[in-house]
This record gives structure tokens, sequence and C-alpha cells, in this order.
């Protein structure tokens, strides 16, 4: 005869109660003699119980028992011989709008919260005990926030992403990895979310703990210099280009081999310190030729177009006027007009 049995019809991947049985088994389940007995059960649910108490998918035969305990569903009461019956209510009938469970034979019912207990008792007339939800405090893993922003093609070896989720998988390490691309994903993993491109990624990356570019080869990877300006270390291969950009292994990032086949996981789940990056110095102010430039537009097709609100004329490098009239090309003209700044006086 067993001293407690738990039956739940469903097990489900999520959900409250799943998430209640697995704290009566890890609080409860040492010490004292705990049945699961269910009817359907997700096989993640099942195997983290089973590590606990044991189980047993219903199959038809009477269970004897001290304590038996429903929640919601009681369909096997009739096959169960026990000294106490429980019904566990866990959810605010009343809000709900469903009729409030009625069964005869249960003989102490138990709500999670007083407002459970008060809804309960309004509906049926029937005293409901409180017992709060047991919680055993878990001291959670640090989440890494991944983030890259790549092509999908041969160069950028998109296999290596697999095998850097694979490994944070086998260590379980928990993880986020957000993939912005516009490219077709390669695989998938409940860790990688495939986004869409977008400007502003860098914004993103200020807020992940690394960025990730694992190429076969790069000539001067933007986005990891982008990365590292913001203060976001990286995680790359050893293409030549992330040495020569700056990227220090252990200080502002992480080099991998090309193989992926030595991947320090335990270093990058502790992190690395704050670092200042400066990025090579470019030489373009040399190379481009200064000043303004002296071309003139020839508006004899041109339109004019009167300012309704004063702004800096990058034509003509001037502010504009309330009222003002000029000449502008039929497209400028456009432009103007969809930005509420001017509209096109009619012809004369």
């Amino acid at each position: 005869m067993y001293n407690n049995v738990f039956y739940y019809s469903h097990l489900t991947s999520i959900g409250g109660i799943e998430t209640w049985l697995w704290n009566i088994a890890k609080k409860y389940g040492p010490d004292h003699d705990i049945l699961v007995v269910y009817s359907y059960a997700d096989k993640a649910q099942l195997r983290r119980l089973q590590r606990l108490v044991p189980t047993m998918k219903y199959n038809g035969s009477t269970i004897q028992c001290k304590k038996a305990f429903f929640c919601y569903d009681a369909d096997i009461i009739d096959h169960v011989e026990a000294e106490e019956y429980f019904l566990v209510v866990h959810g605010d009938y009343k809000a709900l709008g469903y009729p409030a469970p009625k069964l005869p034979k249960i003989t102490r019912v138990l709500g999670v919260s007083q407002i459970v207990c008060d809804s309960y008792k309004e509906l049926t007339g029937r005293d409901c005990e409180l017992a709060y939800n047991p919680l055993v405090p878990v001291k959670p893993r640090k989440v890494l926030r991944l983030i890259s922003a790549t092509r999908i093609s041969p160069e950028k070896a998109p296999e290596n992403f697999k095998k850097l989720a694979d490994a944070l998988d086998l260590a379980r390490i928990p993880f986020v990895w957000d993939i912005y691309t516009n490219g077709t994903p390669t695989f998938q993993n409940p860790s990688v979310n495939w986004k869409a491109p977008r400007l502003d990624v860098v914004d993103f990356m200020a807020a992940a703990d690394y960025f990730v570019m694992l190429s076969k080869t790069e000539g001067e990877p933007y986005a990891m210099i982008e990365a590292l300006s913001v203060g976001t270390p990286v995680i790359v291969t050893d293409f030549e280009a992330a040495t020569e950009a700056g990227v220090k292994n252990g200080v502002n990032g992480f080099i991998l081999p090309m193989s992926m086949n030595e991947i320090p996981l335990e270093a990058i789940q502790k992190g690395l310190k704050k670092f200042k990056y400066t990025a090579p110095a470019d030489r373009w102010d040399e190379l481009l030729e200064p000043g303004p430039g002296t071309y003139l537009e020839d508006l004899g097709d041109g339109v004019d177009v009167e300012c309704i609100a004063t702004f800096f004329d990058m034509q003509r490098k001037v502010y504009t006027a309330i009222g003002e009239i000029f000449r502008v090309s039929q497209e400028r003209a456009d432009q103007l007009v969809e930005a509420k700044v001017a509209v096109i006086c009619p012809e004369v």
C-alpha cells in the first residue's frame, strides 16, 4: 500500500500543476512515500519526476493507498481505495466561469490560495482548506545572451553555429542566441532565434553577453568591431582579421580554433572583465576631397515650392523661412512635400 498517491491525468510540457508536482517531488519525495499516477505525460516532465519519485501510467487496476490527491480530474477515483481523498483546487472557478468540481467521495478539499478557497466555497458551499504550493528555491544559472548578424554563405561557416549551440547544450549552459540574417536558417534549436536583419542591431549587441562570428574568413568584420566598440566581447574563430582588428583572447573575447573542437565553455560562461576597445584608425580623411562641391543642379525643368516650416536646405546650405519660395527638382519637391516642410506652387 502506498502512503501518498497523486493523480493528474495529463502531464503536459508546461503548466502550474506540473510545476506543483515537481516541487512536491523535490521537497517531500526523499522523505515521503509518493507515487505519481498519470494517463498521459510529456516525456520531459516525466523524466524529471522519475528522478525523484516513482511514477505509473494508469492501467485500470485498483490502487490502494493511505492518502489520494486529485487535481481537477478524478476519473479514476472509483479505482482508488484510500483512507482519505483530497481534491486540490488550483484555479479560481468563479473568475474562470467554470463549474467547480463536486465529488462525493472526496473527504477534504485543498485550495492553493485564499482566493481559490473563498471562490470554491462560494460556488459549492463546501469548506476548502488553504494549502499554499511548495517551492524549493533554485540557484539560477547564468543565461548567456548571444547575438550574431551575418549572411548565410559558405565563408560564414553556418555549420559552426550549430557546433557551438550543441556544445552549450551538452554542457547544460542555458543560452539565448539571436541570429539576424537574410538567409535561410540552417538548423533548429529551441535556444536559437533566427531573426530578420535590421539596421540598428548595435543597440541589441550592447545588451548581449557576446557577439558571435564563426567565419572561415573575413576581411575586416564590421559587426565584430561594432560589438567591441560598445563593450560587448566576441566569440570568433581564428580568422586573421580578428587579431588584426584587436581581438585579444581572454581579454575582449574568445578566439576558437576553426575546427571548433576546443571551446572554453567554462570560461565563456564565467565571462570577461570590462575592457576598453579602440577600432583601428581609418585614413579616409586624407582620401576624400574636402570642402563643399561646386555642382549646381539644372533646375530648368524644376518646380517652385513654398516653405511651410523652417528647415535647413542641404542643397543651398541655408535655413529656409516660412513663406519663402525657391526652385527645386521635381524629385526634391516630392521629398519636401512628403516631409511636410513645403508645398508645390501652382504653375502660373
